[in-house]
């Protein structure tokens, strides 16, 4: 408790920490001040803008009121008394209403009160369903999905990848613009790469046009520094399988037949994919790591 002295009567009170800011012992000292300040508004009528705002925002002031209220004893006394008589949450009729709304809205049952609550996992949880089995489109494997992807056609992205190439294949357009770009030198990939090479001063240069070859290879990027060292930059629409519209790549122009036939010549190669260009610093790292690297090849 909090002893505190009334400004009006002089009268020493006490009150709870929670009503620290009270400062008079009761309602009529408290009356008794606000007659010496004299009126709030100095005797002025309130305006027509003023009722308005008091219509149309009633709810802070009738919750200013019942905050008053309810800090008197004797009306908070009263208010308990008269729920502990008519609480409706004590009727049946109201608990069943409850119940089935609790029944209907969540799926679950009444709240177990007392009681230790069922296990809802997995198969016991009242909306669980079973997942669906699906054949792929593309390998005939049957897999299970979630039912939500119940219109799931393939069962992995190689196998949807393999399809999306299978269509580009039928349409001409597509083949002609991908037929087109292989007449280009350099390609659009090894343009980009020309870049992050000019900004990180690598020591490599652009070969791709005929003008190395190495065995029966032409590598895109040689190094100028006399290291066996080559880079190539693959285009998944021709040299991935997954994404190429080709269906049968030669060994030798894949990700690992390139570097073992430069093995073969006793070259260390690298390989980028074209959709990895974009990623600069990711570039610059995995050339960096290429050119610290000085093994030789037997």
């Amino acid at each position: 408790m909090i002893k505190k002295v009334c400004p009006i009567c002089n009268k020493i009170f006490y009150v709870f920490p929670s009503a620290g800011s009270r400062k008079y012992c009761s309602r009529t000292c408290y009356h008794q001040k606000l007659k010496n300040e004299g009126p709030w508004n100095k005797g002025i009528p309130r305006s027509e803008e003023t009722k308005k705002k008091l219509r149309a925002h009633p709810r802070p002031y009738a919750k200013k009121l019942m905050e008053a209220l309810w800090s008197r004893p004797s009306f908070r006394k009263k208010h308990l008394e008269r729920l502990k008589k008519n609480n409706p949450a004590k009727r049946l009729d109201v608990r069943k209403k409850m119940s089935a709304h609790h029944k209907s809205k969540r799926g679950f049952p009444a709240p177990y009160k007392g009681k230790k609550r069922p296990n809802f996992s997995g198969e016991n949880h009242p909306c669980w369903k079973p997942k669906v089995l699906i054949t792929c489109q593309e390998c005939g494997i049957i897999f299970k999905v979630r039912p939500h992807r119940a219109d799931a056609k393939y069962c992995s992205k190689t196998c949807s990848g393999r399809a999306r190439a299978r269509k580009m294949n039928k349409n001409k357009q597509n083949r002609r613009k991908a037929l087109k770009s292989l007449r280009q030198r350099p390609t659009k990939p090894e343009q980009r790469f020309i870049e992050i090479i000019k900004n990180h001063n690598f020591p490599f240069k652009y070969t791709g046009d005929g003008e190395v070859f190495i065995g029966s290879l032409n590598p895109d990027f040689i190094n100028k520094n006399g290291e066996k060292q080559v880079i190539e930059v693959f285009s998944r629409a021709f040299h991935h399988p997954a994404f190429s519209f080709v269906e049968n790549i030669p060994w030798y122009q894949q990700y690992f037949g390139r570097m073992a036939c430069y093995a073969q010549q006793g070259y260390n190669c690298l390989i980028l994919w074209d959709n990895d260009l974009q990623r600069e610093e990711y570039i610059a790292g995995r050339v960096d790591e290429f050119l610290r690297k000085s093994w030789k090849i037997t």
